[in-house]
Formats: C-alpha cells, structure tokens, sequence
C-alpha cells in the first residue's frame, strides 16, 4: 500500500535526477515541466509543475493545512525571490 512520509529536499532532487531530463533555465516551458526552485547553494527550496499560460500548480506552503494552488507563475516566483529557478526538469518517461 501506499504510505505517506517526508522527503528531504536532497533525496528529492536525488529522485527528480534519475527520473526527469534536466533542462536549461532558458528551455521553452512545455506543460509537464517540474519548475525547481534553490538557492544560492543548490538548496531546495519550492518546487511547481508548469501548466500552460503562465500558470504552475504547487502547494502554498509547507503546513498540511495549506492547500495546492494553480497561481501565476511570478506570483510563486515573488515568494520565493531569493531562489533561482535554475534547475528545471522535464518528464522523459510517462507511464
């Protein structure tokens, strides 16, 4: 069955490195996109799947009690205005 657990941000790059195609930041965005947010470390920080026009969908902020959210993409861009969206991920296989 299927068993809820944290995932660190470094076990989550880990996983989206061995499952998505790395992009460059100047890429087109295509639907689909994973949009992976660092810092200036390479820290995670925020992570949001491209939706078409603009628009990603994530969750607006860690607590379980905040929900997921289709939001204009320089709006999660402004939240998180000290990350550089330098990784950006594509799906290579979809299953």
């Amino acid at each position: 069955g299927h068993q809820r657990r944290y995932v660190s941000g470094e076990e989550m790059l880990k996983k989206l490195g061995a499952e998505f195609e790395k992009v460059g930041p100047d890429a087109e965005l295509k639907v689909g996109d994973i949009l992976v947010y660092t810092d200036t470390r390479k820290e995670f920080i925020h992570m949001a799947a491209y939706v078409g026009g603009d628009y990603v969908f994530n969750k607006a902020g860690a607590s379980r009690y905040n929900p997921y959210v289709f939001q204009h993409r320089q709006i999660v861009e402004a939240s998180y205005f000290r990350a550089t969206p330098e990784l950006r991920l594509r799906i290579v296989d979809i299953f």
